[in-house]
């Protein structure tokens, strides 16, 4: 009885494996396709900085009023700003402001 729980335990941990092997391929896959296109680089921007305002707010218990002064491109304390992403966007190459060709 301890060896069928011993087999049923590896054979557990092996098909766990394998589904995070496969699992990270499939993602891997994904983030080729989606680099590839304009698209895929915005979503990356835009994925780092959600991130980073997540992160930053972390454990995040009283907000304090920043003037909008301090906003400004190329503080180094500036806000995270739409702005701020859009101009990143622009110099990525984006075409964040051009209108999508009709298919």
């Amino acid at each position: 009885a301890v060896k069928i729980q011993a087999e049923a335990v590896v054979s557990r941990a092996k098909a766990e494996a394998e589904a995070i092997t496969m699992k990270a391929q499939a993602e891997g896959e994904r983030a080729k396709l989606l680099a590839a296109t304009p698209l895929g680089e915005k979503l990356s921007l835009l994925e780092i900085y959600g991130d980073m305002v997540k992160q930053s707010n972390e454990g995040v218990q009283k907000v304090v009023y920043v003037d909008p002064a301090m906003t400004q491109a190329g503080n180094p304390f500036a806000l995270l700003t739409l702005q701020m992403l859009q101009k990143d966007l622009t110099q990525l190459g984006g075409t964040a402001q051009q209108p999508v060709p009709p298919a």
